[in-house]
């Protein structure tokens, strides 16, 4: 079965990966979207079980990444506010 949620193509992944592998990918697919994945949906895509998932965002967040869980499944969030950069020249 392959669906795509917010653009993006589910379906069973053909190659094994790595757990690590498997964690760069989620992050790489939640970076791409602003639409909520589901553990569910992840761990579809990538042929694990849900707690699988929710085990390796848990790493991702140990290691300093913005993940958040809503009710509708994981994001990264935007950046909030007004972006300045301030030139260090004088």
């Amino acid at each position: 079965m392959c669906y795509t949620v917010g653009g993006l193509f589910f379906g069973k992944e053909a190659a094994a990966m790595t757990a690590e592998q498997r964690r760069q990918e989620i992050l790489t697919l939640l970076e791409q979207t602003d639409t909520p994945l589901s553990a569910a949906a992840l761990a579809h895509r990538f042929s694990v079980s849900r707690q699988i998932v929710v085990g390796d965002v848990a790493l991702l967040r140990a290691q300093g990444r913005e993940i958040v869980a809503t009710a509708r499944g994981y994001v990264i969030p935007a950046p909030a506010g007004l972006v300045r950069q301030v030139s260090s020249e004088a």
